[in-house]
């Protein structure tokens, strides 16, 4: 019995779920809700089962610019910097989202090193480069346009490309790396 009545609550939160947004076939297995208040506004589904939407708005979020990491034996991108923006809450609440998941949290940024330039700044990054900091963090609000999301091997992405930053509070240089030793 308890069992009957927890699948009827969540088959009614997935239904008002999906009312309270527009749902678009990626193909016959994907589908995304794009919430009624979703500053992405749906355009096409491209190749792939890839939809793409229109409009420029703003992300808040977190983001961690810098090195995967500190050895070269455990990460094939050793020595190259990435980027991970994780939206806040109540962005990823406005976004796009698959259906069989969860509203997302990362999104790529299709452009990191712009983003890099003007909000991780320059004095920053030339620490990363001289290999003095490991990594720089903070949180953000942006503006993306070009959003779009997928899904592959059951995982939802989605990715924008950054336009330009409204609010960079301050930013924190972290962990220093180990220095090089040698005999």
């Amino acid at each position: 019995m308890k069992l009957i009545l927890l699948l009827g609550i969540a088959i009614t939160a997935a239904a008002t779920a999906h009312a309270a947004g527009k749902l678009i076939h990626a193909d016959a297995d994907v589908t995304f809700v794009v919430p009624s208040n979703s500053p992405a506004q749906y355009e096409r589904t491209g190749e792939y089962g890839v939809l793409h939407y229109a409009g420029r708005f703003p992300l808040k979020g977190h983001y961690v610019y810098g090195y995967v990491t500190e050895n070269p034996e455990e990460d094939v991108h050793f020595g190259e910097l990435e980027l991970e923006f994780t939206v806040s809450q109540s962005t990823a609440e406005r976004l796009p989202y698959w259906t069989d998941g969860s509203p997302v949290r990362e999104i790529t940024i299709r452009n990191a090193e712009r983003f890099a330039r003007d909000v991780v700044g320059p004095a920053n990054i030339a620490k990363l480069k001289a290999h003095r900091i490991e990594r720089v963090s903070g949180t953000a609000t942006i503006v993306v346009d070009q959003f779009e999301t997928s899904v592959e091997c059951d995982h939802q992405t989605s990715s924008a490309r950054f336009v330009r930053a409204v609010l960079v509070p301050e930013r924190v240089a972290e962990k220093r790396l180990a220095s090089a030793s040698g005999c």
